[in-house]
């Protein structure tokens, strides 16, 4: 979690309709890396692709993405990357309908770590 020695849980969590309007990602979940910099791991900063590494014992599961339209700015329309310790387990994507904003189809999603998805290839 967030500070040492602090256990944290996230559950039930429900997000429907969604629809993406040029945004960079389809979806975002921050988790923190599990290494101690400073006074928060990783100064409490905003890192490009959290949680990689192998120290993160975090673990996201049973994820379903389902039912998703809009624009993306750019390709990839995900990014699925953990710490080999605590993998995704069970994501699954489904009836994504996402385009480029020249109308072309968006792709690709770059992946580290997962277990068991369904739905969608990693590039």
């Amino acid at each position: 979690g967030l500070y040492n020695g602090v256990f944290e849980c996230i559950e039930n969590i429900t997000a429907d309709n969604l629809i993406c309007n040029n945004t960079q990602h389809a979806g975002y979940f921050k988790t923190w890396t599990g290494q101690q910099i400073g006074n928060h791991p990783n100064r409490g900063g905003g890192v490009a692709r959290p949680a990689i590494g192998n120290s993160s014992q975090f673990q996201i599961q049973d994820l379903n993405v389902i039912d998703m339209i809009g624009t993306l700015l750019k390709d990839p329309i995900g990014l699925f990357e953990r710490s080999a310790v605590g993998p995704c387990t069970n994501t699954a994507v489904n009836a994504i309908n996402l385009h480029l904003a020249n109308g072309t189809a968006a792709t690709g999603w770059l992946c580290d770590n997962l277990r068991g998805d369904t739905g969608f290839n990693c590039t």
